[in-house]
């Protein structure tokens, strides 16, 4: 059976992310003209999860999303979140309190 998994982060302001956000939206569309990117749709080299890196204010959002192989008998969800999960740390970082 083919499953979809799909796990959800957030941080607090003491984490910051690696790509920086938000960025000023560049476009000829005058309608999105001052707009500002506040996340990225990633796919990332040699996986096939897909992460959604979001900025909003303070709150960072992280959305993983994979498709695997189930066998419902032997199915473990924990090693799936992990497997999905293994992204996180190229995504965001611990920010320096110490600045």
């Amino acid at each position: 059976m083919k499953a979809h998994g799909h796990v959800y982060y957030t941080f607090d302001k003491s984490y910051t992310t690696t790509v920086a956000l938000p960025f000023p939206l560049i476009t000829n569309e005058k309608t999105l003209a001052g707009a500002m990117v506040s996340g990225l749709a990633l796919k990332l080299p040699d996986q096939t999860n897909t992460a959604i890196l979001q900025r909003i204010e303070e709150k960072i959002f992280i959305f993983l999303r994979g498709a695997f192989q189930v066998d419902l008998a032997k199915f473990d969800l924990i090693s799936e979140i992990e497997r999905l999960s293994s992204t996180v740390g190229s995504l965001v970082k611990k920010v320096d309190q110490t600045k």
